[in-house]
């Protein structure tokens, strides 16, 4: 039975380390180039004292933008396996790595505060920024569990007699440029696969596969994960048109239109932000139903009242958020509830009682004498004026989110013509990312305004320059609902399925030019095998058993040279029985200064005929 120890020094666990190491390097290389585009921008725009005063102090930002290319380096040290003059080096090695964790999670933390304040649209750089150092860091904590693995199997001694960075369990003979490349970029890009290959089709084979690599994986982190977050908040929107209202549309038995109204609250105004300032504001206004048939005797009450004060950048009209700072913002919400039935509205024999009922007829007066609200006309500040909102769902913050408000002015009486909207928004955003979950309700888009040509002496019209008024009505129309309905464009899985497009259409071009596909020049598996990595752990026994149930394959398979046939070429080209032979799987690496060193991966003869190749020969 292995131990988990050993289970890192095995092919596959080797293959990890490897693995790991090509994560750390590039993710640190774009980390590198990142942050000399970015100070680069710095000086450009001579940004300099800016960037200086907002850094806490030069400590934290020179270690900072030095973690990257030291982790690069240092990774590149443990792939080549290089030699120093004095013993005990794994401890610096160690060292090291617990301090670039270390300062890489602290920039970490400070990288992702800045993606927070650039939502809802944040900078690319600062995306793969982040990205890259959860990448980093998450690779650099599994290597230093293997390191503790390796130094609680071999113990101190081993460690303090060694004097090679040899994380991946390599051996301490001198290597040459060709091997150090192909042990970075994968052993099995440098190899025949073809027996009578010649150099230049090797060589352009593992550039060409090194290249349409790093474009896959650049294209799947595009799509998989940046674009998905840009559309978190930027949320497409069509619209789509139905000849009758979805059946989740109105959740309540008794529907009935919210009301809502706003006022910003500025630092600068005279608005004061105190406990009585929702007080006022809701006994400042007057919500009055006005449609037929009502049996309600108040069919309009207050539903809810709050006072936010939080400063918010989101604004529009602001020309200066540091100039205007927004303290808060006051919302009453009316609630007018109908005395038709949720059935009715689906009943099409009831279109008219429909249109009487339930289409909004409303007189809204605000008398802005009690909000303490200059009444000039030249005050044009958006504390100086009441904004007015409709949608018939009890949840006010959509109401505020998704329908646009009209803007009432004291001494200003108007109509307005409302058109009804079914609005379909996204539940989630994280949830939207996988699939998309709606949750659907009506709104009022006041989209025509005029001045109220009710005489004076009409009981409904309330006149003084220091009121304001608003008759809402819905036109009746007779043409299909209309219905504003987000979608996404870019999601986690359509990312997986481009991916998957872009690697099928690669890889055969691949395969047309080379002959074989991108995964047996990268990986160095073959067409067909028997098993997946998941039976990995299990081959001994799965050749055991193979073995016992076909007792004449070892015998095939050790046919003479000169009577090596069609079924020895299939076996070497396409089909992978490496767990038959036992050669592949059932070695293991060890490391450098351990009692029983060997080589770390003896050849066998199969090998040497076309499993490697020395490119340096003529």
């Amino acid at each position: 039975m292995t131990r988990f120890g050993d289970l890192f020094t095995t092919d596959l666990g080797v293959q990890v380390r490897y693995g790991l190491l090509r994560c750390v390097i590039t993710s640190a290389l774009v980390l590198f180039f990142v942050d000399m585009y970015q100070l680069a921008a710095i000086y450009q725009w001579h940004l300099r004292e800016v960037y200086w005063d907002a850094a806490e102090s030069i400590g934290p930002f020179v270690a900072h933008h030095l973690v990257a290319p030291v982790a690069l380096i240092h990774q590149l040290a443990n792939g080549i396996g290089l030699n120093f003059a004095f013993p005990g080096v794994i401890f610096l090695d160690y060292l090291l790595l617990l301090g670039e964790l270390g300062i890489l999670g602290d920039r970490l933390r400070y990288d992702q505060a800045w993606v927070y304040m650039e939502w809802p649209q944040p900078l690319n750089s600062t995306v793969v920024i982040v990205l890259s150092e959860w990448i980093c860091g998450l690779s650099l904590l599994v290597i230093i569990f293997i390191r503790t693995t390796d130094f609680w199997r071999l113990g101190k001694d081993s460690f303090r007699q060694n004097k090679r960075l040899d994380f991946t369990l390599r051996h301490s003979e001198s290597q040459s440029f060709t091997q150090i490349l192909s042990s970075l970029s994968g052993r099995s890009l440098w190899v025949l696969h073809f027996s009578g290959e010649t150099h230049w089709i090797i060589y352009i084979r593992a550039v060409i596969s090194i290249l349409t690599l790093t474009g896959i994986v650049g294209y799947a982190i595009w799509n998989i994960a940046l674009e998905p977050i840009q559309e978190m908040w930027l949320t497409p929107t069509g619209v789509l048109w139905s000849s009758t209202i979805p059946k989740n549309a109105i959740s309540s038995e008794e529907p009935g239109w919210n009301i809502v109204l706003t006022n910003i609250l500025l630092r600068s105004s005279s608005f004061d932000n105190t406990s009585s300032t929702s007080q006022r504001f809701e006994e400042a206004i007057s919500v009055k139903a006005l449609w037929p048939m009502s049996d309600v005797a108040e069919p309009c009450n207050v539903q809810t009242t709050e006072d936010t004060s939080v400063v918010t950048n989101n604004f529009t009209g602001m020309a200066s958020v540091d100039r205007h700072p927004i303290a808060g913002m006051t919302t009453v919400a009316f609630n007018c509830t109908s005395t038709t039935r949720n059935s009715n509205l689906f009943d099409t024999k009831t279109w008219g009682s429909y249109q009487a009922y339930i289409h909004p007829d409303f007189l809204v007066a605000v008398n802005f004498s009690q909000l303490s609200i200059p009444l000039e006309l030249g005050e044009t500040g958006p504390e100086n004026f009441v904004h007015v909102r409709l949608g018939m769902t009890d949840d006010t913050g959509l109401i505020l989110q998704n329908s646009p408000p009209t803007t009432m002015i004291p001494g200003v009486n108007l109509v307005g013509m409302a058109d009804i909207v079914v609005r379909q928004q996204l539940g989630s955003n994280l949830g939207s990312l996988f699939m998309d979950t709606l949750k659907t309700f009506l709104l009022a888009d006041i989209i025509h305004v005029w001045a109220d040509p009710r005489p004076v002496s009409s009981s409904l019209m309330v006149t003084g320059a220091d009121v304001a008024t608003i008759r809402v009505r819905a036109q009746a129309s007779t043409s299909q609902w209309k219905v504003l309905q987000d979608s996404r464009d870019k999601t986690v899985l359509k990312g997986f399925s481009d991916v998957g497009g872009l690697w099928t259409a690669l890889g055969g071009i691949f395969a047309f030019l080379f002959g074989s596909s991108l995964m047996k020049v990268i990986l160095g598996s073959k067409p067909l095998s028997f098993f997946g990595m998941a039976h990995s752990l299990q081959r001994t026994q799965l050749r055991n058993d193979y073995l016992k149930s076909y007792p004449n394959i070892e015998n095939e398979l050790k046919t003479p040279e000169e009577r090596r046939g069609l079924l020895n070429m299939i076996c070497d080209e396409l089909l992978d029985i490496d767990f038959l032979t036992n050669k592949e799987h059932s070695q293991t690496w060890v490391l450098v200064g351990e009692e029983d060193a060997r080589r770390a991966r003896a050849p066998n003869s199969d090998d040497m005929e076309k499993g490697s190749v020395n490119l340096d020969r003529d």
